[in-house]
């Protein structure tokens, strides 16, 4: 998911909803996230995909594809 919203075969739109998705079974299954997990929780709740619904602070898709850029190079560095 995170790879594909990267390559840009996927809309922040579609990412969004898949991580909460993804994020929600994680929190209804009381199962604990890392740190890392969580900080992009927070990017992806600061995403807003409509740009007339900005707000100071909000990431728009191609800071919020940075982020999970980020991340996947940090979670691929640990491996």
């Amino acid at each position: 998911m995170g790879t594909a919203f990267v390559q840009g075969r996927m809309s922040g739109t579609d990412f969004e909803e898949q991580f909460i998705r993804f994020w929600k079974l994680y929190r209804d299954n009381h199962v604990s996230t890392s740190t890392k997990v969580d900080k992009l929780f927070t990017d992806v709740d600061a995403f807003c995909g409509d740009p007339e619904l900005w707000e100071e602070g909000d990431l728009d898709e191609d800071a919020l594809r940075a982020e999970v850029a980020r991340y996947l190079q940090k979670w691929q560095d640990r491996q």
